[in-house]
């Protein structure tokens, strides 16, 4: 009974408990996390909006933003400088 009690509690760790929305939060896969809340919220019987950004998430598309405008400006007076030279 002891084996075929842990078999059962394998299968449904692996197969149907979602990853915990902390660990997929702090890995940044934040669709997943919302995911996960989303599996939780139904078991709580609550209405679970999955509308919403993350404030980390909204932190790495500001800095992810403003690196892509860098990189471009960087590009450009590249560019400004090699043309000057020639």
């Amino acid at each position: 009974m002891g084996i075929a009690g842990t078999f059962f509690a394998f299968v449904v760790t692996i197969f149907i408990l979602p990853e915990s929305p902390k660990f997929l939060y702090l890995k940044n896969r934040f669709d997943e996390s919302r995911q996960a809340l989303s599996f939780v919220a139904k078991f709580n019987n609550l209405n679970f909006d999955t509308k919403f950004i993350f404030d980390t998430e909204n932190n790495l598309k500001l800095k992810g933003e403003l690196e892509e405008e860098n990189l471009m400006s960087r590009e450009v007076s590249i560019i400004i400088e090699e043309i000057s030279d020639s």
